[in-house]
């Protein structure tokens, strides 16, 4: 007999009445905690304030709940747990909390899912309608985690195509450690133990630094010893450059103070860890002694974005430390980066770069190089990166032919900037190939590691046999102009987009896709903002106005712009084109780019949201704040136009545009017409 549903009960989230207590949703999780995956008590009550808890109640009885994370960094959802109650199954409890996600999230491209193959519920994913996208090993020994999608029904060209997306790194100290070696032996394991979690096992990467390592080779109980080994064994240890590590050290313990380190001799050691999962290339450092986190808060100012936490606040604030921690443009800002051909002289500086994690061999390292050093004669060119102590921080090759930008190597040292520093080669890769009126760009490193995967990914990139591959469009066309651009650039056989009505989200998300493409008959909406010229510098961080654009390297990908509030509300996802008034005389229409959001709050919290997109300090946003509040616009994708539009000729188009002193929505029309005027055509 198939499964009967019935419509005797709801489904519901918090702020409803008939929504039960979080206690009892954690009641129901704890008894099915074998197949679920350990999820701090504390994760609930926070993914409830949320607003991410759906439960499915017949009366008061609790039938069910799923836990789900918005992902905004990738603009889906991720399933966290998805439990139905004995009593409740057979009535269609799982598909109904599914449908009710879906409704609630419809701009989402989906709802993701993962589950080990092995457990008898891994059978549901397809009666749920979810298609497979993959598979990976799991962390226990012999078992696959099969990833699951369901597309909301938006193009297929938004679906994720990897299921091995990028991860955090996170580094454990030796409490957390020992937690996972010994759980049943230690008091208050179960938070540690959450870092294991099966969910979570897509979105982090645990490694251990030199420091604990040695802590856990001194622990002197040796039946202790060996369970620590062995579960140490597992996980990977940083490589960290014992000269940078000794500064940092340094710097930390200064920052701590004398008075500090008589109090607490141990945050000596505790520094030592946190340098070394710093320079290591960690994204953040987790560790079960709160104290440690309130004692090194004066390391802080020092740390940037890097973060100290508590295993249990990784769950319910995943989406906003990836946001915070793998885009941080503002650490380019001014910093000195270089960019430069190479001198011929970096190939034990290369060998730095060698994919080891993934079983890349020198061999075929340095064949990969001497293939690249000996085609200059065929238009390739060659790019080496290096920090401001002129450290190898990336390299890549590209060569333009037939309509394709070629990049057959692309590599990214390990730093506390590297995520940030991937996403701007991927993106100025976009802007070499439409200066080479290329098509496409496709990579094909044999050996990516998973930060340039991820940057490519996150970028709009798509897996293809041979690599990785983006389209680029320089072109102001209808939606089904564009889709037939398309086809003619990949092929028949090789359809991406199909014809039909766009929502301003799927728009703003193609036209990222495609950058620069712009789509005319799209349903979004296009401001002028007004921004002066004493601003731009600091939205740029390193030149005076917008018309004098910065390299590409030095230039984040994302901004933000911050402004007072006027009547006018700017709402994304949109498009913005700049107009740059003057100290003296008129302004001018000078750049364009794609609105992703906008906020409105005090300029503490804006600070705290947005701080690591540019380099406005919290002061400077309350000098524009109005009773307290500022707007903050949410912006990427900036092309400054090469024919800047003066005033004189927008006032002639448009007797709206008579006065440009706060945002204006235009016209569709004007839009196109000052877009394309802009670029000379």
């Amino acid at each position: 007999m198939g499964m009967q549903s019935d419509k005797t009960y709801v489904v519901v989230s918090p702020g409803d009445d008939r929504f039960p207590g979080v206690e009892r949703l954690i009641a129901l999780g704890d008894l099915h905690k074998t197949t679920l995956g350990v999820l701090p008590h504390a994760a609930y009550r926070q993914y409830a304030d949320d607003g991410t808890i759906v439960a499915a109640v017949d009366g008061d009885i609790l039938l069910g709940y799923s836990v789900f994370a918005d992902r905004k960094t990738r603009q889906d959802l991720k399933l966290i747990h998805l439990c139905v109650a004995l009593h409740g199954r057979g009535r269609g409890v799982a598909r109904a909390m599914i449908q009710s996600i879906s409704d609630r999230y419809p701009n989402a491209m989906g709802i993701a899912a993962y589950c080990r193959r092995d457990y008898a519920e891994s059978k549901v994913w397809e009666r749920l309608n979810f298609a497979w996208r993959g598979e990976r090993p799991g962390r226990k020994k012999d078992t696959i985690i099969d990833g699951w999608f369901l597309s909301h029904g938006h193009a297929d060209l938004f679906v994720p195509n990897d299921i091995d997306a990028q991860r955090l790194i996170v580094a454990i100290d030796t409490n957390v450690l020992s937690d996972l070696s010994m759980p049943d032996q230690r008091t208050g394991s179960a938070d540690s133990l959450v870092l294991t979690a099966e969910w979570l096992e897509d979105e982090i990467e645990l490694v251990q630094t030199q420091a604990v390592s040695a802590e856990a080779h001194n622990t002197t109980d040796p039946g202790k010893r060996k369970q620590i080994a062995g579960r140490a064994a597992s996980i990977r240890i940083l490589h960290a450059d014992d000269r940078d590590v000794t500064r940092l050290h340094k710097a930390l313990l200064d920052a701590i103070g004398s008075e500090g380190l008589a109090r607490d001799p141990s945050l000596v050691a505790d520094a030592r860890v946190l340098a070394q999962a710093v320079v290591g290339g960690a994204d953040m450092l987790v560790t079960c002694d709160r104290n440690a986190v309130a004692r090194l808060q004066p390391t802080f100012p020092i740390l940037g974005e890097f973060r100290i936490a508590h295993p249990a606040e990784i769950g319910g604030q995943l989406d906003r430390l990836r946001r915070r921690m793998t885009y941080q443009p503002s650490r380019l800002l001014g910093t000195g980066f270089s960019s430069q051909p190479p001198l011929g002289n970096e190939t034990v500086e290369l060998g730095s770069l060698i994919n080891t994690a993934d079983g890349e061999r020198r061999a075929a390292f340095r064949a990969l190089l001497n293939h690249s050093a000996h085609a200059p004669q065929q238009g390739r060119k060659s790019v080496v990166i290096r920090s401001p102590d002129s450290v190898l921080a990336a390299f890549y090759t590209y060569q333009a032919d037939q309509r394709i930008l070629s990049v057959p190597v692309f590599r990214v040292a390990r730093s506390k900037v590297e995520h940030t520093l991937a996403r701007q080669i991927v993106h100025n890769l976009r802007r070499l190939a439409v200066e080479a009126q290329c098509d496409q760009v496709v990579m094909t490193d044999p050996a990516p590691t998973r930060v340039v995967v991820g940057a490519l990914s996150e970028d709009g990139f798509d897996r293809i046999n041979r690599g990785w591959r983006a389209v680029t469009m320089q072109i102001v066309a209808a939606f089904s102009d564009v889709v037939a651009a398309t086809d003619a650039i990949l092929g028949a056989d090789d359809q991406a987009l199909t014809p039909g009505p766009l929502t301003a989200q799927e728009a703003g998300q193609l036209e990222a896709k495609l950058w620069p493409a712009k789509i005319a008959d799209a349903p979004v909406t296009t401001y002028i903002v007004p921004i002066q010229d004493r601003f731009a510098l600091d939205l740029l961080g390193t030149q005076p106005t917008l018309t004098d654009r910065p390299s590409a390297l030095g230039l984040a990908r994302e901004h933000i712009y911050y402004r007072a509030p006027v009547a006018i509300e700017v709402h994304g996802p949109g498009r913005i084109l700049w107009y740059e008034t003057q100290t003296r005389g008129a302004g001018a229409v000078v750049a364009c780019s794609r609105l992703i959001g906008t906020q409105r709050d005090n300029a503490s919290a804006l600070h705290e949201e947005y701080g690591r997109l540019g380099v406005w300090k919290r002061t400077q946003i309350e000098q524009v704040s109005r009773n307290g509040i500022a707007e903050a616009l949410h912006f990427a994708d900036t092309e400054v136009l090469p024919h800047p539009i003066p005033w004189q000729r927008l006032k002639a188009l448009s007797s709206t545009l008579a006065t440009i002193q706060s945002p204006r929505i235009i016209s569709a029309e004007l839009f196109r017409w000052i877009y394309q005027t802009g670029h000379g055509r």
